[in-house]
């Protein structure tokens, strides 16, 4: 029933785990930052292109919008590329002038340490040791990434262990554009749980202040809203659900994300200017944590964490 491929995407491997009885796949780039790029789920009746990605290898090598990417070790961004941490102060790229953004694992590749596949499901793991890369991160850690395709859906699970003798900041997310078969974020309805959203300066960054966001606890139409805002969602070890609904084509993208301590507490919500996709992106920590500490994880020598989100669809 399931099944996992291999085949090139220009000078990229792009792994394929599909599910062969009802022809759902998502593909993978490890090459390129363990880049999800596209994903096909079905609600029983029609598949549907529920992933904004790249369509040929040379719009992967821009990646305009980070499109799919695994954003570590730090989500969102960096007040002007600069931090302190135990009383040294460091300096990152400005890739996202005046800040630094996503990340130093944007382009990396990541190791394909196994697939799997049953009955049930089709896994890939995948790996990148961080070895003091950047003089602006000089840590070391390792992430290994699960990527399971089942009959529910998708799964992505991020374990990070600091392989350093200091302790190691680190916050964690993924970049993930969604679309809609009627191809208009406008015509979409959106569903968001209890939440504050956080109030940023003219740059992004987070002034410390938030309010409490219910505009769209009961599905509404987005229209014309404008969304680059991070939400601080409940801290319940439960698990978020931010869902998408087509309402002419009658079926909702729900994106997952568990909530807890060292979890995935917050969600960016992200409408670019053509209008066509949303980024509901996961983060552990808000824009600017390595600052504010606001979500910052902190882990001691040795020490892991595990994190777990993923996409379904509503079933006819």
């Amino acid at each position: 029933m399931f099944n996992i491929e291999t085949k090139k995407f220009g000078n990229y491997n792009k792994i394929i785990l599909s599910n062969r009885s009802s022809q759902e796949y998502v593909s993978i780039i490890p090459d390129s930052g363990a880049n999800i790029n596209e994903l096909f789920l079905s609600n029983g009746i029609k598949i549907f292109d529920l992933v904004d990605g790249d369509k040929t290898p040379e719009e992967l090598l821009i990646n305009d919008g980070f499109k799919g990417c695994k954003l570590l070790p730090f989500p969102n961004r960096i007040k002007n590329g600069e931090y302190q941490f135990e009383d040294k102060t460091y300096f990152l790229e400005k890739n996202n002038p005046p800040h630094a953004l996503h990340g130093l694992l944007l382009y990396k590749t990541y190791k394909v340490d196994s697939s799997h596949t049953d009955s049930d499901a089709a896994e890939l793991n995948l790996s990148y040791i961080y070895d003091n890369e950047n003089i602006g991160y000089p840590f070391q850690f390792e992430t290994k990434i699960n990527i399971r395709l089942d009959q529910s859906g998708l799964t992505k699970t991020t374990t990070i262990k600091n392989l350093g003798t200091s302790p190691l900041p680190i916050g964690d997310g993924w970049h993930l554009y969604f679309k809609m078969e009627n191809n208009s974020i406008n015509e979409t309805a959106l569903t968001l749980p209890s939440s504050h959203q956080l109030i940023a300066d003219e740059t992004l960054i987070p002034t410390g202040k938030s309010i409490e966001f219910d505009e769209f606890r009961n599905s509404k139409l987005i229209k014309d809203q404008h969304f680059d805002d991070c939400f601080a969602l409940e801290n319940n070890n439960s698990v978020a659900k931010i869902i998408l609904t087509d309402q002419k084509n009658n079926y909702s993208i729900i994106a997952w994300q568990k909530t807890g301590f060292n979890q995935y507490n917050f969600t960016q919500i992200y409408t670019p200017k053509h209008r066509k996709s949303i980024a509901i992106e996961p983060m552990t920590c808000q824009p600017n944590a390595f600052n504010s500490k606001e979500g910052l994880i902190l882990l001691q020598p040795m020490e892991s964490i595990q994190l777990i989100c993923g996409v379904t669809i509503s079933k006819a």
